[in-house]
């Protein structure tokens, strides 16, 4: 078993013998504690080292001596997203921005509210054009499979706004 940095002593001790977690009380044996605990040495079961984590408790200390607590437990919106698929997201929606009358709707026009059957339709006609490049039938498709992407993200972030305002009103 490799050694932990922060408890070596601790962790060979602990390869031959059970230990109580800190937290909960409960008995574990080598395999299950955890080191390198970010809110203090330590023993710790997994699933009380989870509620740690997902909690978020606890305290960064960088180089500089600056404190910030830690990210463990908070939304990664960096990480969850591309920006590539942002960008070529944005493009599309651009051009769709564009009226028959020639005149530009706001970038934010959906979110006055489309109804969701709407979406629903449309959402199905871009999935049939994904589907269809995906099988090999490009040429069957409607559109490039970029845009079917485009237009099947557009409507399923529609729908899911709609069903998100609906529930913040009930």
């Amino acid at each position: 078993m490799a050694e932990s940095p922060e408890h070596p002593d601790q962790y060979k001790e602990a390869q031959f013998c059970k230990d109580e977690c800190q937290r909960c009380g409960r008995l574990i044996g080598p395999q299950e504690l955890f080191y390198g605990d970010p809110w203090g040495p330590g023993h710790l079961c997994q699933q009380c080292w989870m509620y740690r984590a997902l909690s978020g408790s606890g305290t960064r200390t960088f180089e500089s001596g600056a404190t910030r607590d830690t990210a463990v437990g908070k939304f990664n919106y960096e990480g969850f997203e591309s920006p590539l698929v942002m960008k070529r997201f944005a493009a599309y929606m651009h051009e769709h921005r564009k009226q028959k009358d020639g005149t530009l709707r706001s970038g934010d026009n959906w979110q006055r509210g489309i109804p969701k059957d709407a979406y629903m339709d449309s959402l199905v006609r871009h999935l049939m054009d994904v589907w269809l490049h995906h099988r090999g039938f490009g040429q069957e498709a409607t559109e490039s499979l970029e845009t079917a992407l485009c237009g099947l993200r557009f409507n399923v972030n529609g729908y899911l706004f709609e069903v998100l305002k609906e529930q913040r009103h009930a």
